[in-house]
């Protein structure tokens, strides 16, 4: 469980980000009745609370699930589901890469960082010579 509360304190500034930005997108853009200042409406200020716990319900979840439930009883899950046997071991397979992917990202993001902080100062080689 501990897996999880850090993998929540690490996704907490985008999660309330996303569910920010989908209210207010959602307060101004769907159309209601009983007015509000400004655009917005008693309707869509309700929709948009809706939409973005439903947006962040599905974020949070999709952190949780993951971090308490080993590989394994994931694809016996889909296999019990009756899903065919091969497409339970590629979703499988893929999250077990997961990791090796996210540190690849970093690895390639810092490698790009490297430069800019003064560790390369050359020039690189004019062609012809």
């Amino acid at each position: 469980m501990s897996r999880c509360l850090s993998n929540l304190r690490h996704h907490w500034l985008p999660s309330l980000l996303t569910l920010a930005f989908s209210l207010l997108i959602w307060a101004f853009y769907a159309r209601g009745k009983t007015p509000l200042p400004g655009r917005v409406t008693v309707e869509s200020l309700r929709y948009g609370i809706t939409n973005a716990l439903r947006i962040s319900a599905m974020l949070i979840s999709g952190l949780v699930f993951p971090s308490t439930t080993r590989n394994e009883e994931i694809a016996l899950g889909l296999i019990r589901l009756r899903l065919p046997y091969v497409t339970s071991f590629a979703l499988s397979t893929a999250l077990r890469l997961v990791p090796t992917f996210v540190s690849t990202a970093l690895t390639v993001v810092q490698a790009q960082q490297g430069p800019r902080s003064g560790l390369a100062c050359r020039r690189p080689p004019e062609e012809g010579l």
